[in-house]
């Protein structure tokens, strides 16, 4: 632009020269003087707004990763898959039966409460386990009484409550349950697994401790099998009585050397246990 000026002034001086006006030409060379004065001004300006806009393109840049076509953006891989990692770990988790309690541990879900269930410690067959029966039951079809065979038997299983049976001077708990009724607590935790130890009362290293308390089950000498459970170490009991109707049935368990190593085990000692999850 500024060279197009510059031809366009001299074109014209070199016509005045021509026609022998030389004061016209003084002016003209005036305003050439005038013009070379305002466009020096106005590159000035020009550069100096092109160095804000380079300035502002070169810190987007510094924010910015480029990625060309085909190339993966590792950062913004990186960021999705933390983003997909947490939405999926809100949906882990596991339950647990808290044997002998009527809630769960604090920051632990409560499922649902209820009663300590099984089979009759007298019985030679049906199921061996205990379950934890809701204290809001609902009904199918049913049909109301025991239903038996013609020699009185029952035609299918019972479901009996479970009492502690508590024998001797041993007591671990800070109550009298002798007799009483077992409650029964099925908790949700965000961990993913959930395991109960036998013969420890704390986690091992990682793990993260639900409740500790004592391995109990059926006594040795019933006809009747069940499973092995922790108990809570502060026992509940449902509050109706501690009237010995027996039914199922809860017992301390002892080490019993020979087979079990003594040491670590010690001979009569009673077992803890603990449920922990990670």
């Amino acid at each position: 632009m500024k060279h197009l000026v510059l031809c366009i002034l001299i074109i014209k001086c070199s016509k005045v020269w021509s026609a022998e006006k030389t004061s016209e030409c003084s002016e003209l060379k005036e305003e050439v003087k005038a013009l070379q004065k305002g466009l020096k001004i106005m590159e000035e300006i020009l550069h100096s707004s092109l160095d804000i806009q380079t300035k502002e393109v070169y810190k987007e840049s510094e924010s910015k990763r480029f990625v060309v076509d085909g190339e993966v953006d590792l950062e913004q891989e990186v960021i999705r898959l933390s983003q997909e990692i947490s939405s999926l770990k809100q949906g882990f988790a596991s339950t647990y039966v808290r044997w002998g309690k009527n809630d769960c541990p604090a920051n632990i879900s409560l499922v649902y409460k209820g009663y300590m269930g099984g089979n009759t410690y007298t019985d030679n067959g049906g199921p061996a386990n205990y379950v934890c029966l809701p204290d809001d039951p609902t009904w199918s079809k049913y049909e109301d009484g025991i239903q038996t065979f013609a020699n009185g038997l029952a035609e299918g299983n019972g479901m009996y409550g479970t009492e502690y049976e508590l024998f001797g001077t041993f007591n671990p708990f800070n109550k009298a349950v002798h007799d009483e009724d077992a409650p029964c607590a099925v908790c949700r935790t965000n961990h993913i697994s959930t395991i109960m130890i036998p013969a420890r009362n704390n986690c091992y290293p990682g793990w993260q401790l639900q409740y500790s308390g004592y391995l109990m089950t059926i006594h040795s000498t019933h006809p009747a099998a069940t499973e092995y459970v922790c108990v809570d170490g502060n026992p509940d009991f449902i509050p109706h009585g501690s009237a010995n109707t027996n039914g199922n049935v809860l017992y301390f368990v002892e080490a019993v050397c020979g087979s079990l190593p003594c040491l670590p085990y010690v001979q009569g000692r009673e077992l803890a246990c603990v449920v922990c999850s990670k």
